[in-house]
């Protein structure tokens, strides 16, 4: 419960600093093509470019902000990111296909929330409850798994 109740800064971050997240864009860039405002070519170049950015981002938060720094090599943390590390290794495909769809849609569904309101209160609460329900049942999320699974 203490992931769940920290975890969800993440995003806040994301969101109150403008900076892109695959995933929130997948939903936004779907609409906007579906739309016709955007092309097919348009929506997979933006997400290539998203993913591999959101990529480079994960390597240089998990590398340089956490590894070298050296915020991991103490216990409990070690012992907590180890273990969750051979959690997610072992889970099966199907089931981390079902939790990714259930996580990415609570990601959408924050970042939807977050573009109906207009008051920084109302945003970060319109993104904690989505993202704390995420991480409360254990559903996955690609990006974040990107930067987890690599520490």
């Amino acid at each position: 419960m203490i992931q769940a109740t920290v975890f969800p800064v993440g995003l806040i971050l994301i969101i109150m600093t403008s900076v892109e997240l695959f995933t929130g864009n997948t939903m936004i860039l779907m609409i906007s093509t579906l739309d016709r405002k955007t092309t097919l070519l348009n929506l997979i170049i933006s997400w290539i470019v998203l993913y591999c950015g959101n990529f480079a981002g994960c390597l240089f938060c998990s590398g340089i902000l956490v590894y070298y720094v050296g915020i991991l090599s103490n216990d409990p943390y070690l012992s907590f990111t180890v273990q969750l590390a051979a959690v997610k290794g072992n889970i099966e495909w199907h089931q981390i296909f079902l939790r990714g769809i259930a996580g990415d849609w609570l990601i959408c569904l924050g970042i939807s929330l977050t573009i109906s309101t207009r008051e920084l209160h109302s945003k970060i609460i319109a993104i904690y409850l989505p993202i704390w329900f995420l991480i409360s049942v254990g559903y996955e999320h690609s990006i974040a798994n990107m930067f987890t699974v690599q520490m």
